[in-house]
């Protein structure tokens, strides 16, 4: 009998664990709440026309219809005649704010152009594309 006593206390202790991590009754569990979610108003636009040397300065909408608070980390317009910018502080659920967006145009070339800003945020994607296009007229000063 002496040999199996380690055998049997192993058993004992491995069953008392799966015991220890058993699901909660259904009437117990309760829903996770819906992570932050973005509601974007429009994720283009369409800027028409703006002379050489000019900034647009614009918006992107959004709601948080999520139910944790939403954090924008980033808004990333790749190159140097796109700056974007969140808010500063988390939008909590149900509340509306905007993504700001300054185009420089005499970082940019003339004629038409399609340019995109990436917003990096705690949703599920975490990534959201924003888009716009213009036709930058005149000449570089």
């Amino acid at each position: 009998m002496k040999k199996w006593w380690p055998i049997s206390f192993l058993c004992v202790v491995f069953h008392a664990l799966i015991g220890c991590n058993s699901p909660k009754p259904a009437g117990e569990i309760t829903p996770s709440p819906k992570p932050a979610q973005i509601t974007w108003k429009s994720t283009s636009k369409d800027l028409g026309r703006i002379p050489m040397g000019d900034t647009a300065l614009f918006y992107f909408p959004f709601t948080n219809t999520g139910d944790a608070p939403l954090i924008i980390n980033s808004a990333d317009g790749g190159c140097s005649c796109l700056q974007g910018k969140g808010p500063g502080q988390p939008i909590l659920p149900g509340q509306t704010d905007s993504i700001r967006v300054a185009f420089y145009t005499q970082l940019s070339v003339t004629g038409w152009v399609r340019k995109s800003i990436q917003v990096s945020a705690n949703t599920i994607p975490n990534t959201h594309r924003l888009l716009f296009s213009a036709e930058i007229t005149g000449h570089k000063k």
